[in-house]
């Protein structure tokens, strides 16, 4: 459906009803986000669920970011709830829009590493204003919040947004997604699932292949202006075939192409699966086959 935005008179920081109407004008004219076509589409879309297979380097988190503030921004009392495949991903995203939303209201906040903290309200032409803001949260003056979440069910529990944004989807787990998707049953909540291509599995992956109620949106790297053409053959020469197919031309593969399943590596390095037994010491006080001090045969 095409879309004709006016050139009714613009206030940088001000609440324009064009800035409200469409977000991919409000980034431009506030943020200095000059999306190109595709990311224009994201923005000015109202489908409720919308799933997102974009190559890399073609602007998906810089999009996500500056949606997810012109809602927090334009809509008063809502929660916005952020979450990813790995929580360090979740913390780029929520960075992205903290930034975004110091520039939209005009605040100067001084990091506290790991801390919550009140940032002093400033009123720019009564525009709304950050009131409280941390690592993976914050709040503004019109009572909307944006919360970060890591990727596990149980911390997926106990919220009612009113929008949900899943950075790298389709390298999520399906615990996750069950946990999520029940939090939209009780009011209208917008999806936006959003990923590079992968594996033939998963909930994305499903969603993405059999379900005729999602809007779907696909952006390949030759498609997109800024990513250079000479890159991508070099690419294309070095990488496995279906690495380069995946990451650049939203190609999904075969779980068998995988040398390890991505689950099972997440796993070796959580916190939360205990090793069976101890590691081998080399402390002097312990020999050990690693150790000089075992004695030759």
């Amino acid at each position: 459906m095409s879309k004709v935005r006016g050139d009714s008179e613009v206030s940088v920081f001000g609440n324009t009803v064009r800035h409200a109407r469409w977000p991919s004008v409000w980034a431009r004219d506030v943020l200095s986000f000059h999306a190109d076509e595709k990311q224009i589409e994201l923005l000015d879309s109202d489908e409720l669920d919308q799933l997102v297979v974009w190559s890399r380097q073609t602007g998906k988190t810089e999009t996500a970011a500056a949606l997810v503030s012109h809602y927090a921004i334009h809509n008063e009392d809502t929660l916005t709830i952020i979450t990813s495949a790995t929580q360090r991903q979740g913390t780029i995203v929520t960075a992205r829009i903290q930034a975004d939303l110091r520039l939209a209201t005009g605040e100067l906040a001084l990091w506290q590493k790991g801390k919550e903290y009140e940032v002093e309200e400033r009123d720019i032409l009564g525009n709304v204003r950050i009131v409280r803001i941390s690592v993976m949260s914050l709040t503004l003056s019109n009572g909307s919040s944006v919360i970060a979440i890591p990727p596990s069910p149980d911390s997926a529990r106990g919220y009612a947004p009113n929008m949900v944004l899943i950075d790298e989807a389709a390298r999520t787990r399906d615990a996750l997604w069950h946990a999520v998707s029940p939090m939209r049953a009780a009011r209208r909540v917008r999806l936006i699932a959003m990923t590079t291509a992968s594996a033939m599995e998963g909930w994305f992956y499903d969603l993405w292949q059999h379900d005729p109620d999602v809007a779907k949106s696909e952006y390949v790297a030759a498609d997109c202006s800024r990513i250079n053409a000479d890159f991508l053959a070099k690419e294309k020469r070095r990488l496995p075939e279906f690495i380069y197919l995946a990451e650049y031309e939203n190609k999904w593969f075969l779980p068998e192409d995988r040398a390890l399943d991505p689950e099972l590596i997440r796993d070796m390095f959580s916190e939360d699966v205990q090793p069976m037994f101890d590691a081998p010491s080399i402390r002097p006080q312990r020999p050990s086959y690693m150790s000089d001090e075992v004695q030759p045969l």
